[in-house]
């Protein structure tokens, strides 16, 4: 009870959230992903980080989800439709060369930086 009003707790805590978190109306959105891989290069213990930027596409009009949802798979479909894939059933990771892959992905607009370093130990 609140103030002597019955009140159902989902819908409480949503009012209260909602009004913290709504965006303006003309918010666009962004998708961020960051990886960090560690292993061995060379014999020698390293460190690969890969930050994806992308944000809604203005000329388009597709949002940033929109984007990233389905970019991965049109990319391996025009390459495989190129004969630039492996034939059969992979795993797409495993069915295009890596470097053409982000090669294709910066040239639709991905933002995609890899920083490789050495490290002291794994």
């Amino acid at each position: 009870m609140v103030s002597g009003n019955k009140i159902i707790p989902r819908e409480f805590f949503h009012v209260l959230l909602e009004a913290k978190i709504k965006a303006p109306e003309d918010f666009k959105d962004i998708c961020l992903i960051r990886v960090i891989v560690r292993g061995l290069k060379e014999s020698q213990p390293q460190e690969l980080t890969i930050d994806f930027v992308d944000k809604a596409d203005k000329k388009t009009g597709f949002t940033s989800m929109e984007r990233v949802t389905g970019w991965h798979a049109a990319i391996i479909l025009e390459m495989a439709a190129q004969g630039r894939a492996r034939k059969g059933v992979v795993p797409l990771e495993k069915a295009v060369d890596p470097a053409e892959f982000v090669a294709e992905a910066k040239r639709r607009g991905f933002e995609i930086k890899e920083q490789l370093k050495k490290i002291k130990r794994l």
